[in-house]
């Protein structure tokens, strides 16, 4: 009869068995580090990606602010100067119906010292004194509504000249500020759509088609 075969026995010796654990753990030691360096990396990129867009939306968030400035000092510009042209147009038209009757007073009262009458004569300077003092003081007031009311549309149109260059010149930024916030957002959603990370960004839009 034949003998029966048997499986061949590696006896491995106790020194050599703690050499290869040893190495196993050193392999796998390695594994896990390399792949802890790669999630570190792309961490550390998102991280990176999220200031950058934080950046450009706070400078893209102060130059809107500029623009609604800008549009805020046009509006009172404009509305100052409109005022201070109504103003101005009431003031001299009534100046000039008081212009009208001064002189027609002033007729009636040179007619009066024409008379023979002292008593008239008398009663006519004191008129005359009474309306040129009261047409002086109406002169002073129209002056002093002319002097406020030009400084008032000299005022609006600093403001709307000003508005105006404030809001062509943020204008022009504001378009940069918007193309680099977008490509910002796109960047940081690409990085973080790779590692499944759906944290919105700050002042997130639409993802780009």
């Amino acid at each position: 009869m034949k003998k029966q075969g048997r499986t061949p026995q590696i006896i491995l010796s106790t020194g050599s068995l703690k050499s290869i654990l040893v190495l196993l753990f050193f392999i796998t030691s390695l594994s896990f580090s390399a792949l802890s360096q790669g999630i570190n990396k792309q961490e550390a990129e998102i991280a990176k990606l999220r200031t950058s867009v934080d950046r450009a939306y706070l400078a893209h968030k102060k130059l809107e602010q500029k623009m609604a400035m800008a549009d805020s000092l046009i509006e009172i510009g404009t509305t100052m100067r409109e005022e201070s042209s109504q103003e101005i147009k009431a003031a001299t038209s009534e100046m000039k119906a008081k212009n009208k009757t001064y002189t027609s007073e002033k007729k009636v009262l040179a007619k009066k010292l024409k008379s023979k009458n002292k008593v008239d004569i008398a009663e006519a300077k004191a008129e005359i004194k009474t309306v040129d003092a009261a047409y002086k003081a109406e002169v002073k007031a129209y002056d002093a509504i002319m002097k406020a009311q030009t400084k008032k549309s000299t005022d609006g149109t600093k403001n709307l000249e000003k508005g105006k260059t404030i809001k062509k010149d943020s204008g022009k930024a504001l378009k940069e500020a918007s193309k680099t916030l977008t490509n910002a957002q796109y960047a940081l959603e690409d990085a973080t759509d790779a590692v499944g990370d759906e944290t919105p960004a700050k002042g997130k839009k639409g993802k780009k088609k």
